[in-house]
């Protein structure tokens, strides 16, 4: 009795994702060394890690860019761009970020992003179908804007007639969803009715991980690593290592699919070499001051409002930094003018 094997063919689609760069001419405030050239260097990792998993694209989440202005972001800075970009091998598909924009679409033209998009350097996403290996995809995105929105069809998968559908969106995400500060924060779930397979995120700096959701049997990915760039001291940025996204897609010959996704580390300089962390805690100390000035303002406004002392007394009593007693002079001078101005 002789044993049949069926040896089953994978068909294969492998991709990186990255987003947040912000790249820029000019160094922040709390970088020290050269943070074009850093983030340069991350840059050219990420092709070289392309080419050693001989990926068939990449998926950029938006915010190339650092400083919106298109006057302050060289020409020389965007040719490094390009030349970076074109030794990847594989095509980028992108979308844009709030730092590659000025508030709105109208002024794009201007944009340095439009000329990496205009040159071939980038390819702009909206919905672009592939069929790579056998599968198909289909490729999309949110154009961005200042009012949270995600306004993309929904896909429904009883009838989808694509393999696997990724969606890229630069809006702030998390998996259970909130705020931040004024932001919405927009859950797992609520992008997960989109109905793509994949989710690439950007926007929100901070690492949030690769996640997994089950949606009524089928599992939606959502690969939200946070910022490639380091330009604050914020406590993220001095203790997180910088990652991109890696997936893998297979589909066998009876056309069952599979996703893998998983975060590989950029090599970065330690937070000590690259970060003025004596800055950072001059910064600390002064925020510090402030909230113990507006306490010890707090405390002393019922003398102020009865009518026996004023607020510019209570500062000199303070006998805080000239800075901080000039900025919140500065305030209570425009709210002074803006309270004259409601009662004309």
């Amino acid at each position: 009795m002789s044993c049949m094997w069926k040896e089953f063919k994978m068909s294969k689609v492998k991709f990186i994702t990255f987003s947040d760069v912000h790249i820029s001419d000019i160094n922040p405030t709390a970088r020290l060394g050269d943070y074009k050239k850093d983030i340069l260097n991350k840059l050219k990792q990420i092709g070289a890690a392309g080419k050693k998993l001989g990926v068939n694209f990449y998926v950029f989440g938006g915010d190339l860019y650092h400083i919106k202005a298109p006057i302050r972001n060289t020409h020389n800075l965007n040719t490094l761009l390009m030349e970076t970009f074109k030794d990847y091998g594989a095509p980028i598909y992108a979308t844009e970020g709030n730092h590659d924009l000025r508030g709105s679409y109208e002024n794009f033209d201007e944009q340095p992003l439009k000329v990496l998009y205009t040159s071939g350097t980038l390819e702009q996403i909206r919905e672009k179908e592939l069929n790579i290996n056998g599968i198909n995809l289909l490729l999309r995105s949110n154009g961005f804007s200042e009012e949270p929105i995600i306004n993309i069809p929904t896909i429904d998968h009883d009838v989808k007639v694509y393999d696997v559908s990724i969606c890229s969106l630069h809006i702030f995400s998390t998996p259970k969803g909130g705020n931040l500060f004024k932001a919405k924060l927009f859950s797992y779930d609520e992008i997960s009715k989109c109905g793509d397979d994949v989710f690439v995120l950007g926007h929100y700096h901070i690492d949030q991980g690769i996640q997994t959701l089950n949606n009524n049997g089928f599992n939606q990915y959502f690969i939200n690593l946070g910022s490639v760039g380091r330009g604050t001291t914020s406590e993220d940025n001095i203790t997180r290592d910088p990652k991109i996204g890696y997936v893998e897609i297979e589909k066998d010959d009876t056309g069952k699919i599979s996703i893998k996704a998983q975060a590989i580390k950029l090599k970065v300089k330690p937070a000590s070499e690259i970060f003025d962390l004596a800055e950072k805690k001059s910064e600390q100390e002064k925020q510090e001051a402030t909230a113990a000035f507006v306490e010890q303002l707090q405390n002393g406004m019922e003398e102020t409002v009865t009518g026996t002392g004023t607020v510019e007394n209570e500062l000199e009593k303070l006998n805080l930094e000239k800075e901080i007693t000039d900025t919140v002079n500065h305030y209570l001078t425009e709210a002074d003018l803006a309270i004259k101005d409601l009662v004309k």
